[in-house]
């Protein structure tokens, strides 16, 4: 039994770094909202926000236009952590990046 936990979890571990950020015992993964990340992470240490308009297309020669909040959350964590870029779209989590230092 042992074995196979072993076997799950090292099959789990490129999904969940690619879509999720562990904090501390807890993870933030995509689809959340900014409460809920907040609450696992903590508030990160840089917020930029900005208005975008998304179009969409609802018909034969018509299109609508939207305004949505973009919010990008950086953390900056220890020296021996990558630091993390989160883009949240109207208030959910869209993209987990990890960041080189400089």
């Amino acid at each position: 039994m042992r074995h196979w936990v072993v076997v799950s979890a090292m099959l789990l571990a490129p999904f969940a770094s690619a879509e999720a950020m562990r904090c501390g015992n807890k993870l933030a993964s995509e689809g959340m909202t900014r409460l809920e990340v907040s609450k696992r992470c903590g508030e990160p240490d840089d917020v930029i926000r900005r208005i975008e308009v998304v179009y969409r297309d609802v018909g034969f020669d018509r299109t609508v236009a939207r305004e949505v909040l973009v919010e990008e959350w950086y953390y900056d964590r220890p020296s021996n952590s990558f630091d993390r870029m989160l883009l949240f779209v109207d208030g959910r989590l869209r993209r987990i990046e990890t960041l080189t230092k400089d």
